[in-house]
């Protein structure tokens, strides 16, 4: 979806530059782009770079290029950059306040990059704001990204008890709304956070949460940090055939054909 998505941009963009000869333009859309490129890339130095030319273009306003900096901190951990973490909040931080600027995006930008190069604990404050602020303005399907932000931040910088309640808040809505692709990545969070706090039977309700949504076997092989995640639960459990079942994907090629999907199973053999 995200791969067709993105071929819809370039088409409109192509017949913009057609008809006005504009060849960048700061909208929207460009920021939906941005988004998408952000689930797609395995490359993340150029989706960082891609990102960084909206961050710093003066033709684009303040509120915009708030926006444009949150997917860039996104991607920016995502491939440990953190130096240009610091590059974005110098550039971005002073245009926070200004007129235009969303108090959502202003919360989460305080909020994911304080999580990691700042104060944890201003982190945790900023994403119970943005929590509340999401439950009194935005309607459930706008709040299924910012339960997703704030269970992220608030794994590293609040107590296990609020994580716990966010991604059971997050699942719920995300299964009201029929948006599966969310609920598998939130299982996905929350079996990996109570295995590695060992809370190995709330880990094993998280599965059967999945399960009991009856979703097809093909659906579960394209969520490939939830397989991993259930191979674990398998691994220890002794189930070695289901086990043996996802990771031998047979119609989207082995677990370990994929990069990323190797680093996260280095990791989880080293917390094995």
């Amino acid at each position: 979806a995200w791969s067709a998505f993105c071929e819809t941009v370039a088409m409109v963009r192509s017949l913009e530059r057609t008809s006005s000869g504009s060849t960048l333009v700061h909208d929207d859309l460009e920021l939906c782009e941005l988004s998408a490129q952000r689930s797609l890339h395995r490359d993340w130095d150029a989706a960082l770079k891609r990102t960084l030319l909206c961050v710093q273009s003066p033709a684009a306003d303040a509120s915009h290029r708030v926006r444009a900096a949150i997917t860039a901190l996104k991607v920016a951990t995502n491939g440990g950059a953190l130096g240009v973490m610091d590059l974005v909040y110098r550039e971005i931080a002073p245009l926070v306040d200004a007129d235009g600027v969303s108090v959502p995006d202003r919360l989460s930008f305080l909020m994911i990059y304080n999580a990691i190069r700042g104060d944890t604990q201003l982190s945790a404050r900023m994403a119970r704001e943005l929590l509340a602020v999401a439950e009194r303005s935005l309607p459930p399907h706008h709040r299924l990204p910012v339960l997703a932000d704030c269970s992220t931040t608030m794994r590293r910088c609040g107590l296990p008890n609020e994580t716990t309640a966010i991604c059971e808040e997050l699942f719920r809505i995300a299964v009201n709304v029929r948006c599966f692709e969310q609920a598998a990545d939130v299982c996905h969070r929350a079996i990996e956070l109570l295995s590695d706090s060992g809370h190995l039977q709330e880990a094993d309700e998280w599965m059967l949460k999945y399960n009991r949504l009856r979703r097809s076997k093909r659906e579960l092989r394209t969520h490939r940090g939830l397989c991993l995640a259930l191979v674990r639960v398998y691994l220890r459990r002794k189930q070695w055939a289901l086990a043996s079942e996802l990771l031998a994907s047979p119609d989207r090629g082995a677990l370990w054909d994929d990069p990323v999907a190797m680093l996260r199973s280095s990791a989880l053999a080293m917390k094995i």
